[in-house]
């Protein structure tokens, strides 16, 4: 992977992160459907 790829993979893993501090109840809500 190329210093861009990284970047953009860590700007992800960041967004996606708050993402799920923001909406944990609507993620915990689905998190049993997930692992099935």
């Amino acid at each position: 992977m190329n210093r861009s790829s990284w970047v953009l993979l860590g700007l992800l893993v960041i967004s996606g992160f708050f993402l799920l501090t923001e909406h944990r109840a609507h993620v915990l809500g689905i998190l049993p459907f997930l692992l099935l």
